[in-house]
């Protein structure tokens, strides 16, 4: 079994906003824990990746993009997508780990 590594909130919030760009309309909370677990080596649990996702969405950096239909369960996947909020956090974070200002197109348009 993997050893779990608790990722701080804010490494977690910075994960998921970046999950939900790499996904684009397919940003369900499953694969985002899927993608997070696999590209930091870390092992996160789905609950936090939903509550995570719920907090998110209260400050507004997040979105419900709608609900797309899964053939393996009856209750659909919701959807998220970015807010232009969202994307000013994560180029601000990106911002402070090189010092510099860093110029960022993350939209997921046409994704």
């Amino acid at each position: 079994m993997a050893k779990v590594l608790k990722l701080s909130r804010g490494e977690l919030k910075t994960n998921v906003m970046t999950a939900i760009i790499e996904l684009g309309q397919d940003a369900y909370p499953t694969k985002m824990n899927e993608i997070i677990s696999k590209k930091h080596n870390r092992t996160t649990m789905l609950p936090q990746v939903v509550t995570t996702l719920k907090r998110l969405e209260k400050t507004g950096a997040v979105y419900v993009v709608g609900t797309q239909k899964s053939p393996s369960r009856r209750r659909p996947r919701t959807i998220y997508g970015l807010t232009e909020d969202g994307m000013a956090v994560l180029e601000a974070k990106a911002g402070e780990k090189t010092n510099q200002p860093v110029p960022m197109n993350l939209s997921s348009e046409g994704a």
